[in-house]
């Protein structure tokens, strides 16, 4: 697991966390171009992400994930470069680029289990927010074949197991009690958001709520002053969920007439 070390970067999430985006970017920034590593790189990319240079932070992943591929190195390479590196292209309208990142992500070299979730569940969630994007149907199959790989226990399998269907909301949230704190004052609220998030989305899906409320609930979800109580490790470990910057754009969702 991808944890920011202590010293200067631990001192760039707090500085980020109390809105003091320039100073906390350019530690990032001198980390990143200081050490190489998958850490610094996807650190420095969701500082751009958490304060919403979108186009920055998309030119910065796909950077980092065209440069691993040209070298044929995975060093620096994680699922999460293309997770964030879609939420980028994302949230600047850039829709189809997005998916083409994530379906680029579902073959990471690197990844939870080392099976990857994050980006298949991306794409599921594109297919119920706009289904000319994503095909439903291949999207929910590649993530229940993730999720059923035996290698593949407890969160976040039981997340991508509760938006297939195969668990039901109490199984998810007994997962989500029993998953243990990473660190002894860790509450785990990257995960608890997550599960939150895709309740919603699959409410959305089964129209047992409107896109209107939907989005009202995107708004409350990504209003970024609940998140001052977080310390520098869950914080970065928030930062580095693509829903949250989906949700943040589908806050600014405009309705169609009649929707």
């Amino acid at each position: 697991m991808i944890t920011p070390k202590p010293s200067r970067e631990g001192e760039a999430w707090d500085l980020l966390r109390h809105r003091k985006a320039d100073e906390a970017l350019a530690l990032l920034r001198d980390e990143c171009n200081g050490n190489r590593s998958t850490r610094a790189s996807l650190g420095y990319g969701a500082a751009l992400m958490w304060t919403g240079q979108y186009r920055a932070a998309a030119e910065h992943f796909e950077g980092v994930i065209e440069t691993s591929r040209a070298t044929r190195s995975p060093m620096m390479l994680s699922e999460d470069h293309y997770s964030l590196g879609g939420a980028a292209r994302w949230c600047l309208g850039d829709h189809t680029e997005a998916v083409k990142l994530w379906r680029l992500g579902t073959q990471a070299p690197y990844a939870t289990y080392g099976v990857g979730l994050e980006c298949p569940r991306l794409l599921v969630l594109v297919a119920i927010l706009d289904s000319e994007l994503c095909d439903r149907a291949k999207a929910l199959e590649l993530l229940k074949k993730r999720a059923s790989d035996p290698r593949v226990h407890d969160y976040p399998g039981t997340l991508a197991q509760f938006v297939v269907g195969v668990i039901n909301d109490d199984a998810l949230e007994v997962s989500l009690d029993r998953r243990g704190a990473r660190y002894a004052l860790c509450s785990n609220r990257d995960h608890k958001w997550q599960a939150a998030f895709y309740r919603a989305v699959l409410h959305l899906e089964r129209s047992m709520i409107t896109r209107a409320a939907f989005k009202q609930l995107a708004e409350s979800m990504t209003e970024v002053s609940q998140f001052d109580d977080l310390d520098s490790t869950e914080f970065w470990w928030l930062t580095r969920c693509a829903e949250f910057y989906v949700a943040r754009q589908e806050a600014l969702h405009k309705e169609k007439t009649g929707q």
